[in-house]
């Protein structure tokens, strides 16, 4: 029997490194129906964090895919759940995809470390963002949300060209890690991006 998993494409923006101090500014998600960003402009930290655990309850055997998402994303998203009594288990309870293991992994001598823009730009994925996640916060500090919303809906872009170009290595990394057969991946069709 195969396993089918709903991808579900993944990035955050915050205020800092910190969770026990910084905040979430913005999440986005690329879901088989759309493409969104909500950012702390309209909406709590608190309302943030819960439109991805909704949004994870809506798809069946959903699979969190992400660039750095097990090392910052979840702690991070986990942290702040917790401090607004969220049940961040929902996030633990679902498959992950950290694309940046995938290349460390599969492609990079000594398990270097390696950033979403040049990752992309070695895959000639292309990448037309100027902003950082070092200048969300202050970006945030000036009121300049649209520019904060760009760069998320950007990233989360670009991890998804980038999970498309390593989907077979990110399947076999997942039924290696996770013990199980074989597996297919629901189409992400969460809005039109031109392929590299």
């Amino acid at each position: 029997m195969i396993l089918s998993l709903t991808a579900i494409i993944l990035d955050i923006e915050t205020t800092g490194l910190n969770p026990l101090e910084d905040e979430i500014v913005a999440v986005g998600m690329r879901t088989p129906s759309a493409l969104e960003v909500h950012t702390a402009e309209d909406n709590t930290e608190r309302a943030l964090v819960e439109h991805i655990l909704l949004e994870l309850s809506r798809w069946p055997n959903p699979v969190l895919v992400g660039y750095n998402i097990t090392g910052f994303d979840l702690p991070f998203l986990t942290a702040r759940g917790l401090k607004h009594s969220l049940p961040v288990h929902v996030l633990r309870d679902c498959y992950r995809i950290d694309l940046m293991h995938i290349v460390q992994r599969y492609l990079l001598t000594n398990r270097r470390y390696c950033k979403l823009s040049e990752i992309a730009s070695f895959l000639d994925i292309r990448v037309e963002d100027d902003v950082t996640g070092a200048d969300v916060p202050e970006l945030v500090r000036q009121g300049r949300w649209d520019e904060v919303e760009d760069h998320c809906r950007k990233d989360v872009e670009t991890t998804y060209r980038l999970f498309r170009r390593l989907q077979e290595l990110a399947l076999h990394n997942l039924q290696v890690r996770y013990n199980v057969g074989p597996l297919q991946m629901v189409e992400v069709n969460g809005g039109e991006v031109e392929e590299p």
